[in-house]
């Protein structure tokens, strides 16, 4: 974190004033030139709410004009300017904190196709500072061409088929196994900047847009990039994709595409992801549920045929009675956290943990839980973490909306 310095001119009663007004995350620093009237103010470069009512950097006026942003408010008790940075480009660098990347036109339109080629929108996040170890993509706005095409029988997220987003970390040995289209407002997603001699040594999100399918589909992104310093508490485990934390333990975990508006371009993207949920103190367990049933049918609904509508699948280790092709692991799966659960098939079979889901309720019953509500799935395992694995084998007509998870950790 950096801190600005700001030389300011007081009268000397307004000096006086503030030195016995203790102001947060601002400093006096009195300099004795020309009889005490100058002050030298220090402030930390912290996020601030822009008037435009997302994010900016607080820093002064002229770095602000350097870094190309637009003083939108003020900071720092009125010391420092309420920096909003956006690029509205189709690709580019980011070097900057708190960045918002836009397609172009935004938000007055959005981005179309005019070529008979795709187009590539490439992004790269260099470091900002030495004690970075992750960069966080939080996408404000996220609509992108769904995971579908006319004559196509599967939903997914595929070169050909739609637009897809892929991303890298800055090591190139570290591989990203993700792939995310259609409608994602409000999930977010965090990138690896791994060591200052990494290959190639920055991050990237690399936008395949289709424009044989999809070419005037009206898209619109605003993402806003952040910098992770390494050793807080908001930097997540190495190999975490999405992070979640606070709130005394509880919250929400929903598939991508979950909230897509129109029903039938279902959660069904292509990969894999690691979801990692904060360990909270003293706590030792984490438990799952979708919500209740009678709230929503499709809160739990992974790879799962229409023919045996409401039915929980349990693949477990593989092989299984049924393969989850698609499935959300939950390791260590178990109904009271002591215990993993474990399923026995047939004698040429081996036993096996059961921590894999997938059907159309979370349930530990194979093709179970028909007349009765979803299972409460728990995991001892730290850190607490999902592992999601996508393929696209789900016809169009399976209507899988994906997962909706509630959380909520219990003490030791």
């Amino acid at each position: 974190m950096r801190w600005k310095e700001v030389t300011v001119l007081f009268p000397i009663l307004f000096l006086l004033l503030i030195e016995t007004t203790a102001a947060t995350n601002v400093t006096r620093d009195d300099k004795q030139i020309a009889g005490g009237i100058f002050s030298v103010v220090t402030f930390p470069n912290l996020a601030c709410n822009a008037t435009n009512g997302l994010t900016g950097t607080c820093m002064t006026k002229s770095e602000c004009t350097t870094a190309n942003g637009e003083v939108l408010g003020s900071c720092a008790k009125g010391f420092g300017a309420c920096c909003f940075i956006a690029m509205k480009t189709c690709g580019g660098i980011v070097k900057q904190n708190n960045t918002y990347i836009q397609n172009p036109d935004y938000p007055s339109g959005t981005f179309a196709i005019s070529s008979t080629e795709n187009r590539l929108c490439n992004y790269q996040f260099h470091r900002t500072g030495p004690n970075q170890c992750n960069v966080r993509l939080d996408f404000t706005t996220f609509e992108m061409g769904p995971p579908e095409r006319e004559g196509s029988d599967k939903w997914e997220c595929q070169p050909d088929t739609t637009d897809y987003v892929n991303f890298n970390h800055s090591d190139a040995n570290m591989r990203s196994g993700l792939l995310i289209c259609g409608y994602n407002n409000g999930q977010h997603l965090y990138l690896d900047l791994s060591g200052e001699n990494s290959n190639p040594g920055y991050a990237r999100m690399n936008m395949i847009l289709d424009s044989t399918h999809w070419e005037k589909y009206g898209r619109i992104w605003n993402i806003l990039v952040s910098y992770i310093e390494c050793g807080t508490p908001t930097t997540p485990p190495r190999g975490c994709d999405r992070y979640y934390f606070g709130n005394y333990g509880t919250g929400v975990i929903k598939a991508y595409n979950y909230d897509q508006p129109i029903k039938k371009y279902a959660s069904r993207l292509t990969g894999y992801h690691t979801v990692c949920v904060r360990r909270e103190k003293g706590s030792c367990q984490i438990s799952y549920v979708p919500p209740d049933f009678d709230q929503t049918d499709d809160g739990f609904a992974v790879n799962g045929d229409p023919a045996s509508l409401f039915k929980g699948r349990s693949a477990c280790q593989h092989p299984s009675p049924v393969p989850c092709t698609s499935y959300v692991r939950i390791p260590q799966a178990s109904k009271t956290g002591l215990t993993p659960f474990n399923f026995e098939t047939t004698p040429t079979t081996p036993t096996g943990r059961c921590d894999r889901f997938c059907g159309r309720r979370l349930c530990f019953t194979h093709q179970g839980c028909t007349s009765a509500d979803h299972d409460v799935v728990v995991s001892r395992v730290i850190p607490f973490h999902l592992n999601i694995e996508m393929r696209p084998h789900s016809p169009i007509g399976y209507e899988n909306r994906g997962y909706k998870l509630n959380y909520v950790q219990s003490k030791c």
